[in-house]
């Protein structure tokens, strides 16, 4: 692969050639009531020129699924990460010019219950731990509490309106206080057809810290389309999110995703993002910032045979920090060979 300024850095891009090397695997455990999912995978990327871009991804998903009795039925997850800031910090800190390690824990607990045929309810508990284990990274290990209660009322089989309450603390090391926030939302979500799903939401928040209280607001836009050949789904949110920083952010994200079969083996994607983090409240003090990032990128697929396939990709970021105001950009092309594994009952 061949990357233009990997690092996003302002005014030194270079051509960057790297080897890229992904390995996945895949388990699952089912029965009547009980499922278990294991994700995990590896990454590596060796450059020929600038060896400090080098790096070695990991991480791992586990899921599990339990119906414990026909009215209730619980989930849980945990997950763990290993990467580098060149990726975890794109669109939330901006810290993107040296790959320091970043390393990430989280856990999350949701048990429903099926009140009636049309109610249902659910309680949400997770945690998110991130860690910076570098000197002088310039960013603070912290630790991310939020709990929340839903409900959801389906009116037809098309259409459900649902209303949730949350709540979060944001802990920051080498910070006094912790920062809290409270927020309700709305949403309603509607298949318009076999094809065709809608997905609305929004409602007021509140942020708490370093002495003052801020309000602001969260909604959500999701619209989905499924064909036999292809499919498109938008999304556009904006949401609370912590950053090393230590600030919880105002997190605005939108995304579009498009894909489509060419030709027999053949298939097409093309995807945009765009990603912006603004300071809401500090538990280190408050410094505005503003941070902007977009993606673009489209790839190829050729499958001539049932396990393996060759991709053709290529993508253009850029990122921009109201600190410094300037603007960085880089594009990156690839090309690789894919191995798909059979699946093998155990």
């Amino acid at each position: 692969m061949n990357e233009t300024n990997p690092r996003l850095a302002i005014d030194s891009a270079s051509d960057q050639q790297a080897f890229a090397a992904d390995l996945g695997v895949r388990l699952d455990r089912m029965s009547e009531t009980t499922s278990i999912t294991l994700n995990s995978s590896a990454a590596r990327r060796q450059y020929r020129e600038d060896r400090s871009l080098d790096r070695s991804d990991l991480a791992v998903d586990l899921s599990l699924q339990q119906a414990a009795t026909e009215r209730v039925s619980w989930s849980a997850s945990a997950s763990a990460t290993r990467d580098s800031t060149l990726t975890s910090e794109l669109g939330t800190s901006g810290e993107t010019q040296i790959g320091y390690r970043h390393e990430s824990l989280g856990a999350q607990l949701r048990p429903q219950w099926q009140v009636s045929e049309r109610w249902s309810a659910t309680a949400m508990m997770q945690v998110e731990s991130d860690f910076y284990p570098s000197a002088g990274s310039g960013l603070f290990d912290y630790r991310y509490f939020s709990a929340g209660l839903a409900s959801s009322w389906r009116r037809s089989p098309q259409d459900s309106i649902g209303f949730v309450v949350r709540t979060g603390q944001l802990q920051v090391a080498q910070a006094r206080d912790d920062i809290r926030d409270v927020g309700a939302s709305l949403e309603y979500t509607r298949t318009i057809d076999e094809r065709w799903n809608l997905r609305l939401g929004g409602g007021p928040a509140w942020m708490r810290g370093s002495g003052s209280t801020q309000r602001g607001e969260s909604f959500s836009l999701g619209l989905t389309r499924a064909a036999q050949y292809g499919a498109v789904s938008l999304a556009v949110d904006r949401d609370l999110a912590p950053t090393g920083r230590g600030y919880l952010t105002r997190r605005d994200s939108m995304s579009l995703q498009l894909s489509r079969d060419l030709a027999p083996h053949m298939s097409g994607t093309l995807g945009a993002r765009y990603l912006r983090s603004r300071n809401v409240v500090g538990a280190l003090g408050f410094t505005f910032d503003d941070v902007r990032y977009r993606r673009v990128d489209a790839g190829l697929n050729w499958s001539p045979l049932q396990q393996w396939s060759m991709e053709l990709r290529a993508g253009y970021s850029a990122q921009q920090q109201s600190a410094s105001g300037a603007h960085a950009s880089g594009v990156d092309l690839a090309l690789g060979l894919r191995w798909n594994g059979k699946n093998h009952v155990f």
